[in-house]
């Protein structure tokens, strides 16, 4: 059986090619990346939030507990998820 080769050894930032400079280009994307990605978390925990506390007020004003709350919640995880795949496919 063939041995498998050694993983590659990871280049500090002193050998990149950007030298010594403190953030490179691509640390910048990482954290803009990053970011990015937390704004969409947010967005979906937000729209789901929201979509859940209109089902709520729903089932107080009318009586119609608990299907007010669990249908918007279920509407806010539909959208906050639609928000995510088309932000994710941009």
């Amino acid at each position: 059986m063939p041995e498998a080769p050694p993983p590659p050894e990871k280049q500090s930032s002193a050998d990149s090619p950007e030298g010594k400079g403190g953030g490179s280009q691509s640390e910048a994307k990482q954290d803009s990346n990053l970011w990015r990605l937390a704004g969409l978390g947010t967005e979906v925990a937000g729209s789901v939030a929201f979509f859940t506390a209109v089902g709520w007020w729903l089932d107080s004003r009318f009586g119609w507990t608990p299907w007010g709350m669990f249908g918007f919640g279920m509407v806010g995880i539909v959208v906050g998820l639609y928000r995510l795949i088309r932000a994710a496919t941009r």
